[in-house]
């Protein structure tokens, strides 16, 4: 079944990252989840996806529905039921077809509203990159690398592994891998190490499984989130306006064409901007070290969320007037009164 809109969707049994370009549910007729396939990251749409994983995936679910009753492993899903036009604001609101994006945008809305937001809202389906591992695309949930001095690296994680459940979610995909992380960064289970199952092969040619625990720093579930569309009704103040420099604007100022180059357009309001002592006519190089290129304001937005949050002291690389200087200021605290999306 193809589902295009979310008016009658049960997000607590079907829940998603919603800015994903694509995403598939595989269920017994009952509609219990066996696995989720797709999800994306700042880089290209489908860069996490390919045929050959997909297709494992759909091996994999069909060797689980053949299982017996009581051996088979579904996903967990939130008690209740929640459609998007349960969510106050959005049935107050909004008229029309409602978007994946959209239904995320008002829950962002909501949980500020009801004075239950937090940051970690922000950094739903968090990347096994955050704790270190870089699944192989072609597989799906096998390690291809793992970075060194990483929670994943401290538990003995090695590439080869194979990922078959991440608490108590199993896994076939590497959405799978990222919606068991996602409840283990819920504020409940905050501190508590996230058991992952592993299958290895070891040099005697066998096959045997090992349980591993992760134990991740605070804040670990971040990561770059500046290309996603909900990220505009984020309860961050900006007060300003933006664009990244085209390659002729940048050789004009000696930016390099690979690093961070955002000019401010307007202040228009009191937020970050001002916080920060940041002008019109600013060109941002750094935060404050440089970092790779941005192509859109919002990229540059979602980096600064990733790096900070309110009370921090944020600096910034500018230059202003032809010269390069540090500009320093206080995140504001999450704001907003908007109470319906664009």
């Amino acid at each position: 079944m193809r589902v295009t809109r979310l008016s009658g969707i049960d997000l607590n049994r079907f829940t998603f990252d919603m800015d994903v370009t694509w995403n598939a549910f595989f269920t017994d007729a009952n509609l219990n989840v066996y696995s989720r396939y797709g999800g994306r990251d700042g880089g290209e749409p489908d860069e996490r996806m390919s045929v050959s994983s997909l297709l494992r995936t759909m091996d994999e679910v069909l060797a689980e529905h053949q299982r017996p009753s009581g051996r088979k492993r579904f996903q967990p899903r939130q008690p209740g039921r929640q459609t998007p036009r349960d969510i106050p604001l959005l049935k107050a609101n909004h008229r029309g077809c409602i978007r994946c994006h959209i239904a995320r945008e008002y829950q962002l809305l909501q949980s500020f509203h009801d004075k239950t937001f937090s940051r970690r809202e922000l950094f739903r389906f968090p990347l096994p990159e955050t704790l270190g591992v870089t699944i192989r695309t072609e597989h799906g949930h096998q390690v291809e690398r793992v970075e060194p001095k990483s929670a994943a690296a401290t538990a003995g994680v090695k590439p080869g592994d194979v990922i078959t459940s991440v608490g108590d979610v199993p896994v076939h995909s590497d959405y799978d891998i990222r919606f068991g992380l996602d409840r283990s960064a819920e504020p409940a289970l905050a501190g508590r190490p996230i058991a992952w199952t592993l299958r290895r092969l070891y040099d005697d040619g066998e096959i045997r499984t090992l349980k591993v625990s992760l134990r991740p720093a605070r804040g670990w579930w971040a990561y770059d989130i500046g290309w996603k569309i909900s990220l505009r009704s984020a309860p961050f103040r900006t007060g300003m306006r933006g664009y990244s420099l085209a390659p002729s604007q940048r050789k004009d100022l000696g930016i390099s064409v690979k690093t961070l180059g955002v000019k401010i357009s307007s202040i228009y309001s009191d937020g970050f901007g001002r916080s920060v002592g940041l002008k019109k006519r600013d060109v941002v190089v750094g935060i404050p070290e440089p970092i790779g290129r941005v192509r859109l304001f919002d990229t540059f937005l979602g980096h600064l969320l990733q790096r900070h949050r309110p009370g921090d002291t944020v600096r910034l690389t500018v230059l202003r007037d032809g010269r390069r200087i540090i500009v320093s200021g206080k995140f504001p605290e999450w704001f907003t009164d908007e109470t319906s999306v664009p």
